[in-house]
């Protein structure tokens, strides 16, 4: 792997200036279910609305009151997004902090729509939005309550979501093959985010120092990566390194993508 940035490194999640909400919408005491909303030709990706429809606010979070609410099966414009209160994604069942912008400046949780942001489109401010993830570190120790495996532990700054993911070949026999595959995506309410990881046959390379790389990433949500990344190995006996790796540009976008992956 070649040195293109050391692991481990934070990135702070750029934004955008501030886009704020439409100021004289009603409060949740006239909350009322509206036609599907024109979409804007400014819109910079769309969503589709399902279930029982969507309650847009004016912060990204629920005990703000309902401005109004979207039925199902609209087809929404929306000009970003920002970040705040996570929600577990309705369909996945994973979790989200990723509240979507609509043209009159109301927001809309990301969990509960179909629609993601197109690539490389970063988080804007919105009225009581939450900073994003600044720092991540890696610790990975074997697994105390059985055999062939390790705990990752993943702590960090803003950090709510955190990807795993490592690096091996698919056949075993074939080393020189590797590629990043996702160990899981986990949020909880608090940090550490933890998850033992049980090592299988495809996993596990010759010789008992080989080593593992294994990355933990900041996740906005399943699909949505950061660039806040840590890098750590294992080996195939159970026991670790803290030493980070460095990583080429691709391979970290790699491990980036794959460790936030909708599971």
């Amino acid at each position: 792997m070649a040195v293109a940035g050391l692991a481990g490194t934070a990135a702070v999640v750029p934004m955008t200036q501030p886009r704020w909400a439409a100021k004289g919408a009603t409060s949740s005491a006239g909350t009322t279910t509206t036609a599907c909303p024109a979409t804007t030709t400014d819109a910079a990706f769309t969503a589709v609305t399902y279930g029982g429809g969507v309650h847009v606010r004016s912060e990204p979070r629920r005990d703000v009151g309902i401005l109004y609410t979207i039925p199902p099966g609209c087809v929404v414009g929306l000009t970003g997004y920002c970040l705040g209160e996570r929600i577990t994604d309705s369909t996945s069942q994973t979790p989200d902090i990723r509240w979507f912008t609509l043209a009159d400046g109301g927001l809309i949780a990301s969990g509960v729509v179909h629609g993601n942001p197109p690539t490389g489109l970063e988080p804007s401010r919105c009225q009581g939005d939450r900073p994003g993830p600044a720092a991540i570190a890696l610790a990975i120790a074997p697994d105390v309550t059985g055999p062939g495996g390790w705990r990752l532990s993943a702590t960090g700054t803003h950090v709510e979501i955190v990807g795993f993911a490592a690096y091996y070949a698919d056949d075993p026999a074939l080393p020189a093959e590797r590629r990043w595959h996702q160990i899981g995506l986990t949020g909880t309410a608090a940090p550490p985010f933890d998850l033992v990881w049980k090592r299988d046959r495809r996993s596990v390379q010759p010789g008992p120092t080989a080593e593992i790389p294994v990355a933990a990433v900041a996740c906005l949500g399943g699909g949505a990566p950061t660039d806040v990344l840590d890098l750590r190995v294992a080996r195939p006996d159970g026991s670790s390194t803290a030493e980070a790796l460095p990583l080429a540009a691709d391979q970290r976008l790699a491990a980036r993508r794959t460790a936030c992956l909708y599971p």
